[in-house]
């Protein structure tokens, strides 16, 4: 397991679980040893098998489930799990996660005000739609490109492209729907472990993920016709 924690607005590896609170990163088999008690063992099994994303309030902590995307290109997602408690915020990865890790070299690197395990979580969610908008837009120029193509009475045949991009697009929405899912989840924030500022950022990240939603949505209607 690895500790860090907020010191001169940077996070800090640690020996061991910040006194006054920070960030874990650990595999479910170092939770399952180093924290047995801690949390519902059911949820540590869900970090590191295939299933969908939620948000699970408990006694003392929220436990998410999440799909995140390993690899853009082969169309591959891993599972995670997040836990978040008063103090301390816990990434639980099967396998290494590369949104984790660049979140967290980013917060080493580059002082924050304020820092807290919180605004670790809000930009960890905010990295895993980091630059979609762009990519949207170059998908859609490449639909509209086989379009110009075809109505040129282009000779080559294009179904194979299509399949491919709407293949694409089916990953991106399934991906887009299980965070709205969670976000909106968050911003319930049963537990009250949320700040009314951090819900506002929260909503924030929902509005912004359902405007990709939409947007997706089109180029999938558009790709149809």
């Amino acid at each position: 397991m690895i500790y860090y924690e907020a010191s001169n607005e940077v996070l800090k590896k640690t020996e061991q679980r910040p006194e006054h609170g920070g960030i874990c990163v650990c595999m479910p088999d170092e939770l399952r040893r180093q924290e047995p008690q801690r949390f519902a063992p059911h949820t540590v099994d869900e970090c590191e098998k295939s299933g969908p994303s939620k948000l699970e309030a408990y006694d003392g902590y929220d436990f998410i489930a999440l799909n995140v995307i390993r690899d853009p290109e082969g169309l591959q997602m891993q599972k995670m799990g997040l836990y978040l408690t008063p103090a301390t915020v816990y990434f639980v990865c099967a396998q290494p996660c590369q949104a984790v890790s660049k979140v967290i070299a980013s917060f080493q690197e580059t002082k924050t005000p304020k820092l807290s395990p919180v605004k670790v979580v809000y930009s960890f969610f905010n990295h895993l739609t980091a630059g979609d908008s762009e990519k949207l837009e170059n998908l859609e120029d490449e639909i509209s490109d086989i379009e110009e193509h075809i109505l040129e009475g282009a000779e080559k045949d294009y179904i194979f492209d299509i399949v491919r991009m709407r293949k694409r697009l089916m990953f991106y929405k399934k991906y887009y729907e299980q965070l709205l899912d969670v976000a909106e989840s968050i911003e319930e924030n049963v537990n009250g472990l949320l700040s009314s500022g951090a819900l506002r950022s929260f909503r924030m990240f929902t509005a912004r993920v359902e405007r990709l939603n939409r947007n997706l949505t089109n180029l999938r209607d558009y790709i149809r016709s």
